[in-house]
C-alpha cells in the first residue's frame, strides 16, 4: 500500500480502519512483519480479537504468528492511545522483556508508522524517567502509555502507574513447555493467574482486557481449563485438541 499517494483524508480513513480492525493493523502498518498471506485461522483469531470481549483466549498450533499477532495488539495500543497501562506476560521475565523490547524496536523503525506517526523515537522513555521502579525494562511511550514486562508468578496485583490500574494484558505463551510437565507447577501457575493476575483489574472503571494467546502444551492446561469455562469468564477460540499427554494434533 502507497501511503505517500495518499492525501490526508485517505490516511484517516486507513488509521481508523486500523483502530476498527487488528487485521488491518498488522497487514498496513506493520507489513513487514506480516507480509505472508493470512488463513482463515488467522481471520477467526482477528475476528474474535476485534470482538469486543474483554477476556480472549486463544489457543493455536506453533508457527501461525501468535507472538507476532500479540505484540501488534500492543502496538496499535500504544500508537492510538487506546490503553494507558499495558501489561505483557510471559512464562519468564526474561522472555516478557525480550518481546517488548522487540515490540519498542518495531515501533522506532518501521518505516509505514515513521509516515502515519512521524518518528517517536524521541517519545518512548526508558525506565530511568519513570518514578515508579517496577522493573529495569519498563518504559512509556508519548508519556500517556506505561509497559510492563512480567514473567509467570512475578507480583502482578496492586500495580498501579499515575492512578492507573492495568487496562489492557496480554499473556503470550504463558505456560513453560517444561515446567507444565509438572502437576505441582501447573496447579501454581492456576493459583497465580485466578487469585492474582484476574484481580489486577478496576473493579471500578470499565474492566481491563485480557488476550492469553498460546498453544496447548498439556491436557490439564490452564489454556484447556479456559476453553472448558467458553462462554462463563473467558470467549475461546480453541482449534488444537490432545490425544494423550504427548501428542498434540490440530
Amino acid at each position: 500500500m502507497n501511503l505517500d499517494a495518499m492525501n490526508q483524508e485517505e490516511l484517516d480513513a486507513i488509521l481508523a480502519s486500523c483502530i476498527l480492525d487488528i487485521k488491518n493493523t498488522c497487514g498496513i502498518i506493520f507489513p513487514d512483519i506480516f507480509y505472508a498471506d493470512f488463513s482463515t485461522l488467522h481471520q477467526q483469531i482477528f475476528d474474535l480479537i476485534n470482538s469486543g470481549a474483554r477476556k480472549i483466549a486463544i489457543a493455536a498450533p506453533r508457527g501461525i504468528g501468535k507472538t507476532s499477532i500479540a505484540r501488534a495488539i500492543v502496538m496499535r495500543s500504544i500508537l492510538f492511545r487506546l490503553q494507558r497501562f499495558i501489561v505483557y506476560l510471559s512464562n519468564s521475565a526474561t522472555s516478557a522483556e525480550m518481546q517488548t523490547e522487540n515490540l519498542k524496536r518495531d515501533l522506532i523503525a518501521n518505516q509505514q508508522v515513521r509516515k502515519l506517526f512521524g518518528n517517536i523515537k524521541n517519545a518512548i522513555a526508558g525506565g530511568d524517567s519513570i518514578e515508579e521502579s517496577f522493573s529495569k525494562s519498563c518504559w512509556t511511550a508519548f508519556g500517556e502509555t506505561f509497559i510492563l514486562p512480567r514473567g509467570a508468578g512475578q507480583q502482578v496485583r496492586g500495580l498501579n502507574w499515575n492512578n492507573h490500574r492495568p487496562e489492557l494484558v496480554i499473556i503470550d505463551d504463558l505456560e513453560d513447555k517444561n515446567e507444565i510437565k509438572s502437576e505441582e507447577n501447573r496447579k501454581k501457575l492456576k493459583e497465580w493467574f485466578w487469585s492474582d493476575l484476574m484481580k489486577t483489574e478496576d473493579r471500578y472503571s470499565a474492566g481491563c482486557i485480557f488476550i492469553y494467546i498460546d498453544t496447548i502444551k498439556h491436557e490439564d492446561s490452564l489454556l484447556v481449563d479456559l476453553n472448558l469455562l467458553n462462554g462463563l469468564q473467558y470467549s475461546c477460540l480453541y482449534v488444537m485438541t490432545i490425544t494423550n499427554p504427548t501428542t498434540l494434533t490440530t
